[in-house]
């Protein structure tokens, strides 16, 4: 079942396209957003395993939203895949140091991306997890995308979910710059094949699964999970909802 992929793939398409226009020297920042289990992350690991990508450096930077978290921490993750480093704004004033900071990396992100020979796709997952400044430097590089072989893809959930409203501000504010692809629940139908391919047992039951889980991937894969070693789980979630 961990290996099903319905109904996303238009999504999918979309995202290799912007891969192989990255290829031709036309990058470009893509934010996916959606409710919490709608399946963003797994698009953009579906992305990376693509055949398109073969050849393509893909790195990957995770937000987190726990105490101690160091600024920068996505970005810190992908330069360290990349075998670059963020180097401590220099002395003077704040907002020039930042800039030259924002500035910096971005020009050795454009070079290592013009020197390979694939695009460079860079993954920052739980964007609405991020630090201000970890948001500031995506909004910074995204603006210096247009004529670069480097293709970002984030992730973040939709605005009512946000904790922060500077987090919500900023992601708006983003996404002005960037291509936005909202992913929505699963239809009946692709709950339909998601059983049929991956629990023909329990067919019977799609309907009971459509109706609790209401198209949410996480909770259509918890259903049938658990389904399949209890079909009777679906009617009793149904008649507690």
């Amino acid at each position: 079942m961990a290996d099903l992929f319905i109904g996303r793939g238009d999504e999918l398409g979309t995202l290799i396209e912007v891969v192989a226009r990255a290829d031709a020297g036309a990058g470009r920042l893509v934010l996916i957003s959606g409710e919490p289990g709608i399946g963003k992350t797994r698009l953009v690991e579906e992305l990376a395993r693509a055949p398109e990508l073969q050849g393509c450096t893909v790195a990957w930077g995770r937000c987190w939203e726990g105490p101690g978290t160091p600024a920068y921490w996505p970005w810190l993750q992908v330069l360290r895949h990349l075998g670059l480093e963020l180097e401590a704004p220099a002395a003077g004033d704040q907002h020039e140091a930042r800039f030259r900071l924002f500035d910096a990396v971005t020009q050795r992100l454009l070079a290592l991306a013009g020197a390979a020979a694939r695009p460079l796709v860079i993954a920052l997952d739980d964007a609405h997890a991020a630090d201000q400044s970890s948001l500031l430097l995506l909004q910074f590089v995204a603006r210096n995308l247009r004529a670069s072989r480097i293709a970002i893809v984030a992730t973040s959930r939709d605005s009512w979910f946000h904790a922060s409203p500077q987090t919500s501000g900023l992601l708006a504010k983003i996404a002005r710059d960037a291509l936005h692809l909202p992913l929505g629940r699963l239809g009946l139908d692709d709950v339909t094949r998601w059983m049929t391919v991956g629990a023909p047992q329990l067919t019977s039951h799609v309907q009971r699964v459509f109706d609790a889980s209401e198209g949410n991937p996480l909770f259509v894969g918890e259903l049938v999970a658990a389904a399949r070693k209890q079909p009777a789980v679906v009617d009793d979630y149904v008649s507690r909802s």
